[in-house]
């Protein structure tokens, strides 16, 4: 079992990245517990980040127009995976730190009744799994990581047939953007990867190289306001 914490070496905000040498290199049936930064925000204080910091960080960091805003662990190199192998990744735990946020975004979402963005913090009853939206009103935490990948595909998206222009795919050869998920996997945002799941990804790199972030407390069936619980 190998453990890779999330720092500023083994951590890269909104992109999976051919020229980052990985973190870890494991074998078939090896276990890595791999930890996670708070989307974007990892850089910002808990509680007192607002939407024009988030702005701001977007424009700083080159958000949208070149990366995307998920804070991704990786790669993971696995040993003797090989291109057209089909590498089976099982969720095994995930562990709660004891905090997430929500930011609503009106022009990205489809609450067509929110006119301002906004971001709403959470604590966790970590012995209950579960959380206080308001007062009265508790949700229960159904974690799961919103990015399980493989380094994506040279060719993508150009030679695939999906509705994507070159530079919100791939915008620097060998950098790709963390958003639009593919046939590596990616940017799912599936709810029922959680505790238990198993996903089979194609390999398009020697070593497959495994990335990781996005990491949810809870989601329904999408994003409608443009975030999960994000944690």
């Amino acid at each position: 079992t190998f453990r890779v914490p999330a720092t500023s070496d083994t951590t890269t905000l909104g992109l999976f990245t051919l020229n980052k040498p990985p973190v870890v290199k494991i074998r078939s049936g090896d276990s890595v517990s791999l930890e996670t930064w708070n989307s974007c925000l990892h850089e910002m204080v808990f509680n007192k980040t607002t939407p024009s910091d988030v702005a701001k960080f977007y424009t700083k960091h080159d958000i949208q127009t070149r990366r995307g805003m998920h804070t991704l662990t990786g790669p993971v190199y696995i040993e003797g995976a090989e291109p057209g192998d089909v590498i089976e990744i099982r969720v095994i735990d995930i562990k709660l730190n004891d905090f997430g946020y929500n930011f609503l975004s009106p022009t990205q979402g489809i609450l067509s009744e929110f006119t301002k963005p906004r971001i709403k913090y959470f604590k966790y009853n970590k012995e209950k799994t579960a959380t206080e939206f308001v007062k009265g009103i508790c949700l229960q935490l159904k974690p799961f990581p919103g990015i399980i990948a493989v380094a994506p595909p040279l060719d993508w998206p150009n030679e695939w047939p999906v509705n994507l222009q070159t530079q919100m795919g791939q915008p620097v050869a060998g950098e790709f953007n963390s958003v639009p998920p593919g046939p590596f996997g990616g940017n799912l945002d599936q709810p029922e990867l959680q505790v238990g799941s198993i996903i089979f990804l194609p390999v398009f790199h020697k070593g497959a190289l495994v990335w990781t972030g996005d990491s949810h407390a809870m989601q329904s069936n999408g994003e409608i306001d443009i975030t999960a619980l994000e944690t």
